[in-house]
Order: C-alpha cells, then sequence, then structure tokens
C-alpha cells in the first residue's frame, strides 16, 4: 500500500487533511495529526541523532490505530508517552473502519 495515495488525509491541497501539531512534551520532537473523511494518520517522528523521550496530549486522537510499519494495533492513549531511537519516526493510521 502507498499510504499517500491510498489515505484520504494525505492527499494534496483542499483534498487532503490540514496539519494539526500536537502538543508533546520534547521539542526534539514533532509530532502532527492530518484527518480527513474520518481517516486520520499521525506521525511523531525523532529529530535527533539521540535517544528521545516524549509525552503526548493528542486529546482528540486518541484511540486505536495501526501502526504502519508493522502493521501491529497501536492504542494511542489521551497522555502517551513513546521512547524513539535516534531519527526514528512512527506513523499511525485510523480508518473509516477504525483501524
Amino acid at each position: 500500500m502507498i499510504l499517500k495515495k491510498e489515505n484520504p488525509a494525505l492527499w494534496n491541497g483542499n483534498y487532503g487533511g490540514d496539519v494539526n501539531f500536537l502538543e508533546n512534551s520534547n521539542e526534539n520532537v514533532l509530532a502532527f495529526e492530518r484527518e480527513k473523511n474520518g481517516n486520520k494518520v499521525v506521525v511523531v517522528m525523532n529529530l535527533t541523532e539521540n535517544e528521545e523521550s516524549t509525552t503526548l496530549k493528542p486529546r482528540s486522537s486518541s484511540g486505536k490505530y495501526t501502526s504502519y510499519f508493522s502493521d501491529s494495533d497501536f492504542i494511542l492513549r489521551g497522555k502517551h508517552t513513546l521512547d524513539l531511537e535516534p531519527w526514528e519516526f512512527k506513523i499511525l493510521v485510523q480508518n473509516k473502519q477504525g483501524n
């Protein structure tokens, strides 16, 4: 699956979802979500060469996702701590069917 083509949240311009940055506790970590028509993608990126830990406060992004790279279930809680390896990023996908 090519995520950008298959998920409307990632489509270009008015066809895709707006970028909403997620509050987190580490300035070296970038976290954002895009949502369109019930399809949501959350991205969390460690922007350093060091291991980093962050606590996300995703508010409306809480819920059940599929981790894009491992195709495994991922539950994002209202206050969620993540440990990230150097340069690691996570892509979480939630579609209309709830995955």
